[in-house]
């Protein structure tokens, strides 16, 4: 029997049972190519104020987040710059978790092991779930460029674009797969592939800042290299990221021939016979289950917003020397609240998304049977929820003390201004009633609907897009009142929402206790 027999069941048996998702993601991406590009189109009109926007693109913070990118005076390059802020991240994770889904997360919960006794090849699994992120990545990519055309993009450039969007995706899917391999836990395969995107991030910023060889050590950096609405767009960036992709699949499918089924290459050392005592109450299991997962949170959210905030002296130069902007910025001091602002609420994000992460492994940890066996001792499902809860909770607050100070801390040194040290870090405080809030969604998810706990991603993206997005996006300002990462206003820039920060702690808690009934009524393990 072939090792890859098989597989066409397989990606019919992950269609059938995954493509709200997988459609989610495609239709989500799109739409938010198609709210960028329309935007751009309608605000600038005229070449004028293509003109100054290429200027302002230029500068340090701008390229730090954006990447070297060519062509900022044309529709088309200014919604690849728009556009990639968030692309950068999503279409990244859009792969990783695609292929995570297909390979450790359906091998983990033991669906594998069942498919396994027919006629499946061993490497059947591994083939479709690459084959559903290609496609879907596919989709995504036509679907993006078709868009940027509707809105006045040069047909060549977002040809180029979509394929580099693709050849992105592309690259860190084999990177998960090639993980899926080497961790036997689907919290930590999520964990090395986020490091390989954040780290990504970083090396395309510095090189785009910088110059160098820095960008060339990042997939993002290939797709700057296209240069897909320059003058002379290139296509062998394309040609580098399929030889990685390759390489890291034939690396994953070598592997994959050789490991045992649910075992993996790094293999987690056996540990002692009994628990400890911190292990035999549910606090010390608590923090034993999310405490790597937080560290790693926190490390990367710091080393993130280090990094941004060292840039900000560099951009306070070079806005200086833009007249056009000289009547709307008046002082330095603006230029830095802007900066915080936007990063703090970035770093809200960071914090809602490991609260998100943390909980989605509550889930899995129920339908692997470990939960029914720690409710079989004397503890209650709500005691155990909120056990959970409190854990991930300190763990959010520590994401967002470190990244904060982290933030704080580098502006200080890069504008040697020690004086605002207290009011900068106070900016990353004001996004914690947004990971109250979003604490209560999941757990309202996780306690009546576990199977659909995945839906609290959508208004998460939808806040993000809102919050970093809108100002270009020109969006209505009851929109970004009511979006959580900015219902509390823009701080330092805006004055802090006392109001409207209550009103999402309130939702937050009130959510979380209908969770906690929902948790209390169903059946367990529920699927």
């Amino acid at each position: 029997m072939s090792s890859t027999a098989g597989w066409g069941r397989v990606l019919l048996l992950g269609w059938r049972s995954g493509w709200r998702g997988l459609a989610a993601w495609v239709v989500g991406l799109c739409a938010l190519m198609g709210m960028t590009a329309g935007s751009i189109a309608s605000v600038y009109t005229t070449e004028a104020e293509r003109t100054a926007y290429a200027r302002m693109a230029g500068s340090p913070g701008m390229s730090a987040l954006s990447g070297d990118v060519a062509g900022v005076d044309t529709l088309g390059g200014i919604t690849a710059n728009e556009f990639g802020q968030i692309a950068g991240f999503a279409v990244p994770l859009m792969a990783i978790a695609l292929v995570v889904r297909g390979t450790r997360t359906e091998e983990q919960a033991g669906r594998h092991a069942m498919l396994r006794a027919g006629p499946l090849g061993r490497l059947a699994p591994l083939a479709a779930a690459l084959l559903t992120a290609l496609g879907a990545l596919a989709a995504m990519a036509a679907g993006s460029a078709v868009l940027m055309v509707a809105n006045g993009a040069d047909g060549t450039g977002a040809l180029y674009y979509g394929a580099g969007l693709f050849a992105l995706g592309a690259v860190h899917a084999a990177v998960a797969a090639l993980v899926a391999q080497l961790v036997g836990q689907t919290r930590g395969v999520w964990a090395v592939s986020l490091l390989v995107v954040v780290v990504g991030f970083v090396l395309r910023g510095v090189g785009a800042v910088r110059g160098g060889p820095w960008g060339w050590a990042s997939p993002l950096g290939w797709l700057d290299a296209l240069r897909s609405f320059g003058d002379d767009p290139r296509w062998w960036p394309l040609a580098l990221s399929l030889g990685v992709f390759l390489v890291l699949t034939g690396a994953a499918v070598a592997l994959a021939a050789r490991r045992d089924l649910e075992a993996s290459l790094w293999s987690a050392r056996p540990g002692p016979a009994g628990a400890g005592g911190r292990l035999r109450t549910p606090w010390g299991l608590a923090l034993h289950e999310h405490g790597l997962t937080i560290l790693g949170w926190a490390v990367g959210t710091a080393v993130l917003m280090g990094a941004y905030g060292l840039l900000t002296q560099p951009m306070i130069d070079a806005l200086r020397d833009m007249p056009e902007l000289q009547g709307y910025l008046r002082a330095a001091e603006e230029v830095v609240d802007t900066v915080v602002a936007t990063f703090a609420m970035l770093l809200g994000a960071l914090a809602v998304a490991s609260v998100l992460q943390a909980a989605g492994g509550l889930r899995t940890a129920e339908e692997q049977g470990l939960l029914s066996q720690q409710l079989a001792g004397p503890v209650s499902r709500t005691g155990w929820w909120w056990t959970h809860a409190v854990v991930i909770a300190l763990g959010a607050l520590l994401v967002v003390l470190v990244g904060g100070a982290a933030l704080a801390g580098s502006i200080v040194v890069s504008t040697d201004d020690a004086g605002r040290f207290g009011e900068l870090f106070a900016a990353g405080l004001a996004q914690l009633p947004a990971v109250v809030l979003f604490l209560g969604l999941v757990t309202l998810l996780l306690g009546w609907v576990p199977e659909h706990r995945g839906l609290v991603w959508l208004p998460f993206a939808a806040a993000l897009v809102i919050g970093w997005l809108g100002p270009a996006l020109d969006l209505p300002q009851w929109v970004m009142d009511v979006a959580p990462l900015t219902a509390v206003g823009q701080v330092p820039v805006d004055d802090f929402r006392l109001g409207a920060a209550a009103v999402l702690v309130l939702l937050g808690v009130v959510l979380s206790a209908l969770g906690a009934i929902g948790l209390r009524r169903r059946d367990i393990p529920r699927v």
